[in-house]
């Protein structure tokens, strides 16, 4: 993305399009040139002739939202940054999808690092916005897919397929069931968090394991389905432990529910 950039600032409140405005003329010089609208159908009439490179866009609205609005574009040829007030499924879909959010009222710093990713962004802007019209479409959270940004691209992973994570500086190194790797051009703590509730288990540090994969669990460590022995950190060992104790018992309660 190159300098002297223009945005489009879309929200149904009046007052946050004009503090955001005001944010964005003082924080980030790269933005040259701010149109606001207060709708999908005022956007939708801006977007032809402006043709900005990035929209800050509100995703409750009236009438139509602003998933709805991007799904009803024929191409992306801009970056988007979500603004919202906390919406903890919607912003889990945009993080899973690879999309910057922003949470209302807008940090300076927040907004800032957000600026910053997006001038160093290579990602195939289509195919992530797919991808997000395919997670916004899911009504169980477990089900979404998981967007990751690699140096030769960008790949697309079902959780359920990802066998264990492990850290590598800020780097973090994907181990998948069918013996591939992807390496992501993200720290292991970005997706400690964001494979919350995935039956996915910190053994240690740099280690993030998926229990669906676990054989064993000795003083050896976690013994992988594929052979791979993952360390237990000592200090991790007693919640280890728990966490496989509850799966088990999860696992036999679904048993009996479908038995």
């Amino acid at each position: 993305m190159e300098q002297a950039l223009k945005a489009l600032i879309i929200d149904d409140e009046k007052k946050a399009r004009e503090v955001l405005q005001l944010q964005l003329e003082y924080h980030i010089p790269e933005i040259t040139h701010i149109r606001k609208a207060a709708g999908a159908d005022e956007a939708s009439d801006l977007l032809a002739h402006y043709r900005p490179d990035i929209v800050f866009l509100d995703i409750k609205m009236p009438q139509k939202d602003g998933f709805a609005w991007l799904k009803s574009l024929d191409t992306y040829d801009f970056q988007v940054v979500f603004t919202t007030a906390y919406d903890q499924y919607a912003i889990q879909a945009i993080r899973f999808s690879a999309f910057d959010y922003l949470l209302k009222p807008v940090d300076a710093e927040e907004l800032r690092n957000t600026m910053d990713r997006l001038l160093h962004s290579t990602e195939s802007r289509q195919r992530t916005f797919d991808h997000l019209f395919f997670n916004t479409a899911q009504t169980d959270p477990k089900k979404y897919r998981l967007t990751i940004a690699t140096t030769e691209g960008t790949h697309f992973l079902d959780p359920a397929d990802i066998v264990r994570c492990a850290a590598d500086g800020n780097y973090t190194h994907f181990f998948l069931h069918d013996g591939k790797r992807v390496v992501a051009s993200r720290p292991l703590g970005h997706f400690i968090e964001l494979l919350e509730g995935c039956a996915f288990i910190r053994c240690h540090k740099s280690h993030l394991v998926n229990a669906g994969f676990i054989a064993q669990y000795s003083e050896a460590g976690l013994t992988l389905t594929d052979g791979t022995v993952v360390e237990v950190s000592r200090r991790r060992r007693s919640d280890v432990k728990k966490n496989l104790e509850e799966l088990i018992l999860t696992s036999g309660e679904n048993d009996k529910m479908h038995g």
